[in-house]
């Protein structure tokens, strides 16, 4: 379960974005697949970057399991999720260079 407790955040791509969760309480059971849907803009990245440790929150914490994400168990944190973001150009770097099969 991950909690988050009032997490802020700026981001500075954006002159006038602020991310605000208020007592916000998201659940994943394992091996679950989650998919952040919305507008252009409306904090989706933003978001799924935050909760994988990516950004830092600016005040409160993020919390798996009642407990909360720190530098010291940050790297852990992130084995235990992943993301795919339809900016990643990755996935076409790899594909378009592999070599072909005989």
């Amino acid at each position: 379960m991950l909690h988050s407790n009032m997490c802020e955040f700026w981001n500075a791509n954006r002159r006038t974005t602020i991310l605000g969760l208020a007592q916000s309480l998201l659940s994943f059971v394992l091996g679950e697949v989650v998919f952040l849907v919305g507008g252009n803009g409306s904090g989706k990245t933003t978001l799924a970057k935050l909760l994988l440790g990516l950004y830092p929150p600016e005040s409160g914490e993020i919390r798996l399991d009642r407990t909360p994400i720190s530098d010291s168990n940050r790297d852990h944190y992130r084995q235990l999720f992943t993301a795919v973001f339809s900016d990643s150009y990755l996935f076409e770097n790899l594909i378009r260079t592999w070599p072909p099969e005989p």
